[in-house]
């Protein structure tokens, strides 16, 4: 990747050409400078065996519970996922999508498990493009509503764990709220922990309570997605995937890269001493407040990122 560091430098980071920062960048996102190319490995990916398998909100723990078992067993190729949620009809359902990246026969055998289970109220898995599926996803996050999210990574799901997702997940807080359950595992599962800056490499699941709204009524649906996560935090960890970060403080950010953090924090110091960089989930250099930017003796508190540089540097 080429990457222009705060002090004006344009570096390649790579496995052989500062490969430090191409250790950090994996995963400690905008902390170290504005990535403006990349070079990367594509694999060709045909059509895919995808959709979702809807039932009843009324079956949500047993649904849950088949879901907790059949992930534990899944190949590389299949991805599912389970969403507590409201159908377009305005149901409350509880739904699990799943994408099979690999030739449709094996994944019509890796997915029967799924279609013998219950009685579903809708059964929309079959071959689709891959491309469709993703351009499809920006349908469920119109611009003009309101969003706001908090997420946890679960090493399992507990019966516990499940109830409290039940719970929460049957009483969301508009038709367009939901609660996601992401699982990881495959490949990602098989890095190890100090391999990227990316550090929680264990299987999981990581739990996202998404509110949207368009009522103006933002405190109540922020206040059950807040209360959503209380519920969940028994059973989680303090870190998760930084990406699914608000404001939430030092702790979180610490804690989603653990062992890692420190190495990250002298990157920082060689790379960004004055946080130049810090409208991210931001690492913080151990520079002192005060002390004189390198490259144009501007004080650290003055270094302010425009509003526009803000949005790239979360991406």
């Amino acid at each position: 990747m080429d990457l222009v560091t705060a002090n004006g430098q344009v570096l390649r980071a790579s496995a052989s050409e500062h490969s430090d920062l191409f250790w950090g960048v994996r995963g400690g996102g905008g902390n170290f400078g504005i990535v403006t190319a990349f070079k990367f490995q594509l694999h060709l990916i045909g059509p895919v065996l995808a959709g979702k398998i809807v039932y009843p909100v009324e079956c949500a723990r047993e649904v849950l519970r088949f879901y907790r078992e059949y992930t534990h067993t899944a190949p590389d190729e299949l991805t599912v996922y389970a969403s507590l949620m409201t159908t377009r009809g305005g149901v409350p359902a509880i739904a699990i999508s799943l994408c099979f990246c690999g030739p449709i026969e094996e994944g019509e055998r890796a997915v029967a498990p799924l279609r013998r289970f219950g009685t579903p109220m809708a059964d929309l898995v079959r071959p689709r493009s891959y491309l469709k599926i993703l351009t499809q996803a920006n349908l469920g996050a119109p611009a003009g509503r309101s969003y706001y999210e908090k997420a946890s990574m679960l090493s399992d799901l507990s019966d516990e764990a499940i109830d409290a997702l039940v719970v929460y997940g049957s009483a969301c807080s508009s038709p367009w709220s939901q609660i996601l359950i992401q699982h990881v595992h495959g490949a990602a599962t098989r890095v190890g922990p100090s391999e990227t800056a990316f550090v929680l490499r264990d299987e999981s699941y990581v739990i996202c309570m998404l509110a949207a709204w368009d009522d103006g009524e933002g405190h109540r649906h922020m206040a059950w997605t807040h209360a959503c996560w209380r519920a969940l935090e028994p059973f989680g960890s303090l870190g998760v995937y930084v990406n699914f970060l608000g404001n939430e403080g030092d702790g979180r950010v610490r804690a989603s890269y653990g062992v890692n953090y420190e190495r990250l924090v002298a990157l920082k110091n060689r790379y960004d001493p004055t946080n130049f960089f810090a409208c991210n989930q931001n690492i913080k250099p151990t520079i002192q407040e005060g002390e004189p930017c390198l490259r144009n003796g501007l004080t650290k508190s003055r270094l302010i990122a425009p509003a526009h540089q803000s949005v790239l540097l979360l991406r």
